[in-house]
């Protein structure tokens, strides 16, 4: 793959230019090892910098000190940034995140709601008479992990079109299956038609669903919400920093861009936290800019003029060993 990059990509020589590489906030010694190694021995870099994810969303909302919740995929991190150092002691990290909110939408619609479904290569449509008429394909033999990959693209699609969230705590609460419509909710119920043709409509799970992210999930040992998330992660910071980090609160990543996620997250935080701190949320203005933070920040540290003090050169590579990636790029 790598190889793919640097020549039908970027048509590059990997010798002339180095390469700065984001990680998760909580890394792995041996992998930052290993891929040290890789890059010198394989490609012949100049030089090399890794720096943790967070660092860079800091750096993309021109601070340098920020308490940065970023919640992707697949992982929801609040990782509190001073001065350019994650402090890796005061770090929470929690698997619910987008992948998690698709997995609860599939199981809804088909367990109850009821509704099967089907990925794009399991049925074919004919048109007939101006009509266009579903055939399922019986004969397709295939992986469960595929299947379920397909599901979940289809169900991910819905989740991104039809999911919000309420700016204010719904009257159930997190339960999902709570019979009625909720009243004092703006938001009504919407349809999506998936690609079998079948009709999926959603009343209060359109809001309710999302409502958990604010709440203790059964299934998951200690979280409390994102919003807890955040003031947990605070409160394991110095008492001298906590001020300035309620007050610089950086939202990111894909799992964060429904509509009304800002707004609703600043609610929870000055609900649950100290009525005396000031509390400010910073979003990029885009979707862009909120979904690909890293790789703004890596764009804007490495074009600073003091940065080539930090990269770790071949040389130095040469001299003391992959070890020396640790001590580089703390």
């Amino acid at each position: 793959m790598t190889d793919e990059i640097y020549n039908d990509y970027l048509k590059l020589d990997a010798k002339d230019h180095p390469v700065i590489f984001s990680e998760p906030s909580l890394h792995n010694k041996e992998n930052r090892i290993k891929l040290t190694e890789f890059m010198f021995e394989k490609y012949g870099l100049p030089a090399i910098f890794i720096c943790k994810s967070a660092v860079l969303s800091t750096f993309s909302c021109g601070r340098s000190t920020a308490l940065i919740f970023d919640s992707g995929h697949s992982s929801t991190y609040a990782v509190p940034v001073h001065d350019g150092y994650a402090l890796q002691k005061s770090l929470i990290k929690f698997d619910v995140a987008g992948n998690w909110v698709t997995k609860e939408l599939l199981k809804h619609v088909e367990n109850n709601i009821g509704i099967n479904v089907v990925p794009h290569y399991k049925f074919t449509k004919n048109k007939v008479e101006d009509q266009f008429v579903t055939e399922y394909l019986r004969d397709i033999r295939d992986d469960p992990s595929y299947e379920q990959y397909w599901k979940k693209e289809i169900i991910r699609d819905m989740k991104e079109s039809c999911l919000s969230v309420s700016e204010d705590p719904l009257c159930g609460g997190s339960n999902l299956n709570a019979g009625n419509l909720i009243p004092n909710s703006n938001y009504g119920p919407i349809g999506y038609e998936l690609p079998d043709g079948k009709y999926v409509e959603l009343k209060e799970e359109r809001v309710s669903l999302l409502e958990k992210l604010f709440h203790p999930v059964r299934e998951v040992h200690g979280f409390n919400g994102y919003h807890q998330m955040i003031i947990d992660s605070i409160s394991k910071c110095d008492l001298d920093v906590r001020k300035e980090m309620y007050s610089n609160i950086f939202v990111s990543g894909g799992n964060t861009l429904f509509g009304g996620f800002p707004e609703r997250l600043q609610k929870q935080l000055y609900n649950s936290s100290a009525q005396s701190v000031k509390i400010k949320i910073i979003v990029h203005s885009s979707i862009p800019e909120r979904k690909f933070s890293t790789w703004i920040g890596g764009s804007i540290l490495s074009s600073l003029g003091t940065f080539h003090q930090l990269w770790l050169s071949k040389i130095e590579y040469e001299e003391h060993g992959a070890m020396i990636i640790e001590r580089k790029c703390a």
